[in-house]
């Protein structure tokens, strides 16, 4: 299933391309990470936050994404 992104899940490719992109100087290549973030990533990551609010609502909403901010900026 490697290089398969499912409709709501997560694979560790997705990950895989994040730090590409964060690693790699050349811009080309940049270039294409981005546009894999931004036309997989972010719209599975919606559509993940989405499905825990109607789950479990707003507030695990909020959570998680506290729980995002902490990791990417190293808060506690």
């Amino acid at each position: 299933m490697t290089g398969r992104v499912s409709r709501t899940g997560f694979t560790i490719s997705k990950y895989a391309i994040i730090l590409l992109y964060k690693e790699t100087e050349n811009e080309l290549q940049k270039k294409r990470y981005k546009a894999i973030a931004s036309d997989v990533v972010l719209p599975a990551m919606e559509e993940m936050l989405q499905c825990i609010e109607e789950q479990y609502g707003n507030v695990a909403v909020k959570s998680l994404e506290e729980i995002i901010r902490k990791v990417n900026y190293g808060k506690k």
